[in-house]
Order: C-alpha cells, then sequence, then structure tokens
C-alpha cells in the first residue's frame, strides 16, 4: 500500500499553472493600486498634523516669552527663528526666550507673528521638507 501511494504521488504534478500565477499578480496589483494612495494619503494627514502640533507647541512658548518680555525689553513685531539664530542670540531677548521654552531639540523654521505684546499667529516648518508646515492661530 505504502509503495502505491508513494508510486501515484510521484506521478502527481507539483506547483501552479501560469495562470494561477498571473490571476495571483493581478489580484496584487489590484489591491496596491487601491491601497497605495491611501497610504500616502495618510502619511500627509499625519505630516500635517506634526507640522500643527509643533506650530502650537511653539506659540505657547512664545506666549509665554512675550509676557516675560512684557517686563524685560519690547517684543519684536515679527521674529523668524531658525536654530542657528536662536544659537547666535543665545538667551537673550524675545527669540532667545522661545529658544530656551521649547528646549534644545526642537528644530524646525519658527515664525511668530506678534501684534502689541501679543502673539498672534505663530508657523512652524520642517527645515529638511518645506511642504511639512503647519501653522496655529487660537
Amino acid at each position: 500500500m505504502y509503495q502505491l501511494f508513494q508510486r501515484h504521488r510521484s506521478k502527481k504534478k507539483k506547483g501552479f499553472t501560469l495562470i494561477e500565477l498571473i490571476i495571483v499578480i493581478a489580484i496584487l496589483a489590484i489591491l496596491a493600486a487601491i491601497l497605495i494612495p491611501n497610504m500616502i494619503g495618510y502619511i500627509n494627514e499625519a505630516n500635517s498634523s506634526v507640522a500643527t502640533a509643533n506650530a502650537r507647541s511653539v506659540y505657547s512658548a512664545a506666549a509665554a516669552a512675550a509676557a516675560i518680555s512684557l517686563t524685560q525689553d519690547p517684543v519684536d513685531p515679527v521674529a523668524t527663528i531658525t536654530n542657528e539664530t536662536v544659537a547666535a542670540l543665545g538667551d537673550t531677548g524675545f527669540a532667545g526666550r522661545i529658544k530656551t521654552l521649547l528646549g534644545d531639540n526642537f528644530s524646525g523654521l519658527i515664525t511668530v507673528n506678534v501684534n502689541g505684546n501679543q502673539v498672534t499667529s505663530t508657523t512652524w516648518t520642517d527645515e529638511g521638507d518645506p511642504t511639512k508646515t503647519g501653522t496655529y492661530t487660537p
């Protein structure tokens, strides 16, 4: 009986036919065509959310720096701050206070719009990818 089973099994063809493989590849291609644009949309949405959250953090730091500056020195009407300019400023002035409040690990191009001594809006842009930009206006 064992020999009969072995003989029958050795005559049986193994593997998939070409048509079966083409059908599987076509199904995978259709799934990829549906999923890839959705995934790109989710990635862009996530980048936008991160940029807006960073702009909100900048706003909080700028509002606190403006409150401190009220008692010490006037607030710049518009402050555009990069890591290099903040490093050059050290911890003095409005931009330096924002840098201190954000911490050394925060990176990106920061724009703070000020009207009088009130922060009106903030914008954060990733220095490596300018398409990642978020604005926060309370």
